[in-house]
């Protein structure tokens, strides 16, 4: 016997993003928020780099004292449908810069995933899905 779910969240987007912003801000998109469960609550990212592959280890807390804590800033939007969503960013200009990352030119946009093994979620600098000039 098949057991339906009603699909209600037309017009949402569920596809996770990131984008490193010309300012030195990195946007997350509602489909991020969503997939590493951030939407309630106050969170926190404390960044890593590992140099060999190039990549952003973000690791999510809601503790503000941790070292390097920086506070994932959370804005409500209503969509032209009406629906509610967040959009969300966190500062990581002097991030950016301490590891000569590439920010100023364009936006850059990537696909985060999470990793198990450092429950962290991971921005790999090589697989750039684009940007906007």
């Amino acid at each position: 016997m098949y057991k339906f779910e009603r699909f209600e969240q037309t017009g949402s987007t569920f596809v996770p993003k990131m984008s490193i912003r010309t300012n030195g801000a990195v946007g997350i998109s509602q489909g991020a928020l969503r997939r590493f469960h951030l939407e309630e609550g106050d969170w926190y990212v404390i960044l890593h780099f590992d140099r060999e592959h190039n990549a952003i280890g973000i690791l999510l807390t809601q503790d503000a004292s941790g070292a390097g804590a920086t506070k994932i800033v959370k804005r409500e939007v209503k969509s032209k449908a009406g629906a509610k969503n967040i959009t969300a960013y966190f500062s990581a200009k002097s991030f950016l810069e301490y590891y000569n990352i590439p920010y100023k030119d364009h936006i850059r946009l990537f696909e985060p995933t999470w990793d198990d093994e450092h429950k962290m979620v991971i921005v790999d600098l090589n697989q750039e899905k684009g940007g906007k000039a």
